[in-house]
């Protein structure tokens, strides 16, 4: 089944249209149990209490980030890669911390590692048994360095954030050969990119002059950025594009809540909430799937998915414990994220979905 929030590569007009109708046709965007259920897999840890599912590639590889056991500092937090069943550690760059954040359907991934000099995380590029460092934008001697990549497409194209010389920290784009693209802020000085699809097309947050941060679109081609607006608050931020442009992420809205929304015909969608008063959208398939997470109404924080307008609970993991956040989802319905597990420790799962949206 095609989601309604999916649209053709071609003249996309009647689509939007019909979502257009579909949502303003609900009284609101309620949730509901639907039919869907997750079937789970622990990812389990590489020796340690702790882990969590950042992004999954439509292989199904998972990376993350994974706490090791003895004797490694239990504190201590590793990027992880997760494939064929394996959760295989990524290298730091000689300090004691490295975060896996987005892997693309050719198993190229990226993240955030310390050095052995500087021990804070700066933008790299994880291979098998590498770890490197991209560059960025250049600093006066012992300035800058700190920042993290947190998306890739299939072109090798990447973005994240890094300081720039005058220690803001900017949205960077890696394009076409690794070149150095600083995206800039809406007058502000603050922003970050957060994702990309493989349309040149990059979403993000960035400050305005009066500090206050909204959701971006940045247009490789175009070099434009566009400010996507809120939810009628003063902030927002986009987490992930698809190649049907649809973007999601979370913005204030007038009350001061903190919603999920989907960026869709030039304008941003609320996506409500699993009964609390705070939800966020994090990832977005190609069919328009989305997932996230909400706080429910006795105060709980659950994986959600959302589609057709349709927000259904994920949380149920096992007898007794919850699944709390799904951040990215593939076009084969696999969920990453991350789940308390009955001992009440955090570990990173993958929800495979099973019933009508499936």
């Amino acid at each position: 089944m095609r989601p309604k929030f999916a649209f053709a590569d071609g003249d996309n007009s009647i689509g939007r249209i019909l979502l257009a109708a579909t949502l303003l046709c609900l009284p609101a965007l309620r949730p509901m149990m639907a039919q869907t259920t997750c079937k789970f897999e622990d990812l389990g840890t590489l020796g340690g209490d702790t882990s969590m599912g950042h992004a999954i590639n439509n292989n199904g590889q998972v990376v993350g980030v994974t706490s090791l056991g003895v004797p490694y500092d239990p504190q201590s937090m590793f990027g992880f890669l997760y494939s064929n069943g394996q959760m295989t550690v990524l290298r730091t760059l000689g300090g004691p911390y490295s975060n896996g954040l987005a892997i693309n359907d050719y198993g190229q991934m990226v993240g955030a590692a310390a050095t052995e000099t500087a021990q804070k995380g700066t933008p790299v590029v994880f291979e098998t048994n590498n770890t490197w460092n991209l560059t960025f934008p250049p600093h006066r001697p012992g300035e800058g360095g700190a920042g993290q990549a947190n998306g890739i497409n299939n072109n090798f194209h990447i973005v994240g954030a890094a300081q720039v010389k005058n220690l803001s920290v900017h949205a960077i784009l890696w394009g076409k050969d690794l070149k150095v693209i600083d995206l800039g802020t809406f007058g502000g000085n603050t922003s970050t990119a957060n994702g990309l699809n493989n349309r040149h097309q990059v979403v993000g947050a960035a400050d305005l002059a009066s500090g206050v941060s909204h959701a971006f679109l940045y247009d490789s081609k175009t070099k434009s950025m566009t400010d996507l607006g809120t939810l009628g608050g003063n902030s927002s931020s986009a987490s992930a594009i698809n190649d049907n442009g649809d973007i999601v992420g979370t913005a204030q809205k007038k009350n001061g809540q903190k919603h999920g929304f989907i960026y869709t015909g030039g304008k941003m969608w609320d996506l409500g909430t699993l009964g609390g008063n705070f939800s966020e959208a994090l990832g977005i398939n190609s069919t328009g799937q989305i997932v996230g997470d909400s706080t429910t109404s006795d105060g709980e924080q659950h994986a959600f998915l959302f589609v057709d307008g349709v927000m259904t609970d994920l949380g149920k993991f096992g007898a007794d414990g919850i699944f709390n956040a799904g951040t990215g989802i593939n076009d084969n319905g696999q969920v990453v994220g991350y789940a308390q597990v009955a001992t009440g420790v955090t570990h990173a799962v993958i929800c495979t979905l099973q019933g009508e949206e499936r």
